[in-house]
C-alpha cells in the first residue's frame, strides 16, 4: 500500500505541475480515485510467455454502472518490475462463436497492418484458475438448457457467454485531454485508420 501510494503520487504530482509550455505532460485529474484510502490495494501477479510482472492497483477510475454486461473496470497500476505507472483493463469479453478477435489479437492484427500509435501492450491473456481452466461464465449455458426444457429460448438466445480476461498497457490519457485542435485531429485520423483496418477482418 506505501509503496502504491508513494509512485502514484508521484506521477500526479508530474501531471499537475507540467510547466504550461512542456506539451510532453498531460492533465490527470480523473486518476485522483486510484488513491481512495477506502480501498484496499490488490497485488497481481501476470504472466505469459512475452510478460511476466507484478502490478498493484486500488480502486479502478473506472467502473461499470450497470449489473449485466462485461464488467470492465479500469485501473492506474503500478508496475514492480518495471517500476513505472501503466494502465490494467479487467473485463469479460464476449466468448460467442461468432465474436471477432480479443482485444489482444485486435491489436497485433492493427501491428500487421502497421497502424501508427497503437497502445504499448505488456501484457494480455485471459484469467485461468489453479488447474489452468479459463475463468467462464456459466449464466448463458445454465439459461440455455433451462429454456430448451421449458420451451422459451428468446431470452436464452439474448445472452453470450464470457471469459475474463486483463490487458496492461501503456497509461493513456482521455480525448478531452487534447492539448490542441491539431492533436485532436491527429488521434482522430489514427482511429479512423485503425477502425477501417479492422473493417476488412473476416468473420468466423
Amino acid at each position: 500500500t506505501a509503496l502504491f501510494d508513494a509512485k502514484v503520487e508521484k506521477f500526479m504530482e508530474k501531471c499537475g505541475n507540467a510547466p504550461e509550455h512542456d506539451l510532453n505532460q498531460l492533465s490527470c485529474e480523473h486518476f485522483a480515485t486510484s488513491l481512495d484510502p477506502t480501498y484496499p490495494t490488490f497485488k497481481v501477479v501476470v504472466g505469459s510467455p512475452e510478460y511476466s510482472g507484478t502490478i498493484l492497483i486500488r480502486r479502478p477510475f473506472f467502473e461499470p454502472f450497470s449489473p449485466i454486461g462485461r464488467a470492465t473496470r479500469g485501473y492506474v497500476a503500478y508496475e514492480v518490475e518495471g517500476d513505472k505507472v501503466i494502465f490494467m483493463k479487467d473485463t469479460w469479453r464476449t466468448a460467442h462463436h461468432r465474436a471477432r478477435m480479443s482485444e489482444a489479437e485486435i491489436y497485433e492484427y492493427l501491428k500487421a497492418k502497421k497502424v501508427s500509435n497503437l497502445p504499448d501492450i505488456l501484457y494480455a491473456a485471459d484469467v485461468r484458475g489453479p488447474d489452468g481452466s479459463e475463468q467462464k461464465t456459466r449464466l448463458d449455458r445454465l439459461s440455455w438448457q433451462d429454456s430448451i426444457k421449458n420451451e422459451v429460448r428468446p431470452f436464452a438466445q439474448c445472452l453470450r457467454g464470457h471469459v475474463h480476461c486483463r490487458i496492461a498497457q501503456r497509461l493513456a490519457f482521455p480525448l478531452s485531454s487534447f492539448r490542441d485542435s491539431k492533436e485532436l485531429v491527429r488521434v482522430l485520423h489514427d482511429a479512423l485508420i485503425g477502425e477501417r483496418c479492422l473493417g476488412t477482418l473476416p468473420l468466423p
